[in-house]
Order: C-alpha cells, then structure tokens, then sequence
C-alpha cells in the first residue's frame, strides 16, 4: 500500500482530468499515471495498487467502455473505478449502475464535485482497510509492563508511553491516514494533530526499513 494516494488515470481529453490535474496534487499530495490505451491501462491494474481508476468512457475505440470497466474490475477489484462520463454518454449511466459503478463524475468536470468524490473513496477504503486487518500478535496491543516490586509506579509516565503506543499503532493500521487514527481512538481530530504534534509522533508509525 502507498502512503499517499496513486490514481490511475484513463483519460486523453486534455478538457478533463489533465486540465486539474496540478489542483488535485495540491489537494491530495497524490500521484498520477496516465496509460496511453486500454492494454497498458491493464497491465498497470493488474501489476500495482491504485486508490481510484478514473476511467472515460471514450477512452477506447476498440472496446466497449462496460466491457472493459467489467475486465478491469476483475484485474484489481481492490482499486475504485470512477467513470468519467461525457454529455454524449450519459444514456449509459443505467448500465454503469448494473456494474456496482454507483460513483460517476459527469464531464466537463468540476473541481469541487471531484474533490468531494475523491475524499469520500479514499475515506471507505481506509475504514475498509480496517475491516480487513488479521488479529495477528504484532498488532494486538499489550498493557505496559509495570514493575510492583519496586513498590511505587510513575503513573503519568506509564500512562503517556500507553497513549504513544496506541496512537502509534493507530496511525500504522490506518497508513498514517489522521482522520481514519482519530475515528477508531474515538478522538476528535483536532485532538490527535495536538498529541501527535506534543508528543513528536508523526513518522514513529512507519515502519523500519532495512
């Protein structure tokens, strides 16, 4: 998984994605690949992970637009496929829908409606993201080891390094996602930025690199 978003972008209409495309980088700190066909488009789905696939209905000549939003899915169905629907096609929304395609961005595109858009998916696939973690011992989180012989405890100090921990491994599971760290610690986020800014531990939840 990437730390910061990856889009897959199947679009040559320079009126589309390219036309806000620097917007959306500064909004979002995203990266973007833009396949020149359809073969290419499938070869990257199917070797890398992407956030989102925006993918225009005209992007291809060759084959149907539904037949290949259907292949693509197939190839990664962890990767959200946004239609990018021109004015002339939109007759062909009702199919989209029979394809789970419930999310379609009309053209010309407006920032703001894509925005919107792109904050909802990557919000889902965070918490989906969730969902899917194993109960493995390296994420189960244990009790600080406290010694009761010495007959006395430093009870602030035990306390902040269990809330280092469980802030740290929040930001893990969640891959640094700050919203998604807050929703599951029942934080307002505005509490975490706090904590995380006293405490120095903003890259504690990286994992070490070899």
């Amino acid at each position: 998984m990437h730390s910061k978003p990856t889009f897959l972008v199947a679009d040559n209409d320079s009126e589309g994605m390219l036309s806000i495309h620097t917007q959306l980088q500064q909004k979002f700190t995203c990266t973007f690949a833009y396949p020149h066909s359809i073969e290419k488009t499938e070869e990257m789905i199917r070797q890398e992970h992407f956030n989102i696939l925006f993918y225009d209905l005209n992007f291809s000549e060759e084959t149907d637009c539904i037949d290949a939003l259907k292949k693509l899915h197939q190839l990664n169905p962890k990767t959200t496929i946004i239609p990018l629907i021109p004015m002339g096609m939109l007759h062909r929304i009702k199919e989209l829908r029979t394809l789970q395609h419930c999310i379609h961005i009309t053209k010309p595109i407006d920032l703001t409606e894509i925005t919107i858009t792109i904050h909802r998916v990557l919000e889902t696939n965070s918490l989906r993201h969730l969902e899917e973690i194993p109960t493995e011992p390296d994420i189960l989180i244990e009790a600080p080891k406290v010694n009761w012989l010495k007959g006395y405890i430093n009870f602030k100090e035990v306390i902040d390094e269990f809330e280092n921990t469980l802030i740290t491994q929040a930001l893990r599971i969640t891959e640094g996602n700050k919203k998604a760290a807050a929703s599951i610690l029942t934080l307002k986020r505005t509490t975490l930025l706090e904590k995380i800014k006293k405490k120095g531990l903003h890259n504690n939840w990286r994992e070490p690199k070899d």
